[in-house]
């Protein structure tokens, strides 16, 4: 049973900024309590707080009876026991951390019990099944009740990151590289979503970007939900000049033999590692990234993500962007986001020249991305795609908007850059 911060709420009508305090480290579900009275009268002490009303125990005992939750919080006896052990108003962050530190300790206990029952009663998983399901359990027991304390800096702090940055230049190799002249280097921390219609070539693109990024010896993650990673074998080969389709079959043309060997060779050493969710969640994504400590992570798709409700379609792909945008944050390195664009209604020309306003399902992206890119083929008559295609900065956040053209090989399954002369 763990030490309630409970008890200093009832006892006094507490200013705002100690609630505040508690409130970033626990967090606003309160889960990290043990006993379910403490949950409600933490919720109830959050509820006051946010109408401007008094915290104290009356106050708290009267919002819990008009919800008629007080029986459920112990009732008045629960209250007044409460506001008679009250630790020191000054220590709240101290005993805050305890319920945190606490609640992870029964986290943990929860997962070597699950654990247990799994090696004892496998059900027929394989042994390496059941390394992944232990690992699975590990980490989301070392994931609950984190603490919510949201970073804090001054203005001098600021100022203090700009006057290092200054003394000490960024250097290439902190950045990632992209594989065409026209898009700068990625930096961490930022999300890089890359759009196109269906067909139009986003996974042969991100394919390349992978490459050459593990060439400059970054440690590249791609989590693809829409192919199985024998496809992606064959997507990353043909960047490396293979021909796509006699490597997906296996019949090898004599003369392309040499060619095929050097990139089967070359692949052998890229430095890339690829996982297949067929219900992809962001907390698979996290878990994918936290195992691994990648450098670049592209994501392929974003409409791929599982929607738990399609009558709140817009909504789930608005909070999922957010939480990956997040995800780049808090993990420092550049996330390439790969979505769809959403096909006009003109059954002449469903395939116009992209723009913002073609992003399927969600504004947030235009809102988080620091540069929206995409990839766009023309068309025939028979709106099949040509070998004319174009790369578009739609937005940047650090540079201009614009596009050069480029020029899609069928065979290889892979871009390249037209220059100006």
């Amino acid at each position: 049973v763990i030490s309630d911060w409970s008890s200093d709420v009832c006892s006094s009508d507490l200013k705002d900024t100690v609630i505040d305090a508690v409130e970033e480290i626990i967090g606003p579900k309160g889960d990290a309590f043990y006993l379910e009275s403490s949950q409600l009268i933490y919720h109830a002490v959050l509820a006051l707080r946010a109408e401007q009303k008094p915290t104290d125990a009356v106050a708290v005992q009267t919002f819990l009876a008009t919800h008629g939750m007080l029986d459920q919080a112990g009732g008045v006896p629960r209250l007044v026991a409460l506001a008679a052990t009250v630790p020191a108003v000054g220590n709240v962050g101290h005993y805050a951390n305890i319920v945190m530190e606490t609640a992870q300790l029964r986290a943990l206990s929860l997962a070597s019990q699950l654990i247990q029952r799994l090696t004892e009663n496998r059900e027929g998983k394989t042994l390496d099944e059941v390394h992944d399901e232990v690992e699975s359990l590990i980490v989301e027991a070392r994931d609950a009740h984190r603490t919510h304390k949201a970073e804090q800096h001054t203005a001098f702090d600021l100022a203090t990151y700009l006057d290092e940055r200054m003394r000490n230049p960024q250097q290439d190799e902190e950045n990632t590289p992209t594989p065409f002249h026209g898009v700068p280097m990625m930096q961490g921390g930022r999300m890089y979503v890359l759009a196109g219609y269906q067909a139009d070539g986003k996974t042969a693109l991100a394919a390349d970007f992978m490459r050459v990024a593990s060439d400059a010896g970054r440690k590249v993650g791609f989590a693809t939900y829409e192919m199985g990673w024998r496809d992606v074998a064959v997507r990353l080969a043909s960047t490396l000049g293979a021909p796509a389709k006699q490597v997906e079959t296996g019949r090898i043309q004599p003369l392309d033999k040499q060619r095929v060997t050097a990139a089967i060779a070359k692949l052998a050493t890229m430095n890339v590692t690829v996982t297949y969710e067929y219900r992809p969640t962001v907390s698979t994504l996290a878990r994918f990234q936290r195992r691994n400590r990648f450098d670049l992570l592209v994501i392929d798709h974003l409409h791929q993500f599982h929607i738990e409700d399609p009558r709140y379609e817009r909504q789930f792909l608005e909070r999922i962007v957010r939480e990956i945008q997040g995800l780049a944050v808090a993990e420092n390195i550049p996330f390439i986001l790969l979505a769809q664009l959403s096909r006009t209604g003109d059954p002449k020309a469903p395939y116009p020249r992209p723009s913002m306003a073609n992003l399927r399902g969600t504004s947030m992206i235009e809102a988080l991305a620091w540069c929206v890119w995409f990839v766009w083929r023309e068309r025939d008559k028979m709106n099949l795609t040509t070998s004319a295609a174009e790369f578009i900065t739609a937005k940047n956040r650090s540079g201009r908007t614009g596009f050069f053209k480029m020029t899609f090989h069928d065979r290889q399954v892979r871009f390249t850059e037209i220059r100006e002369v």
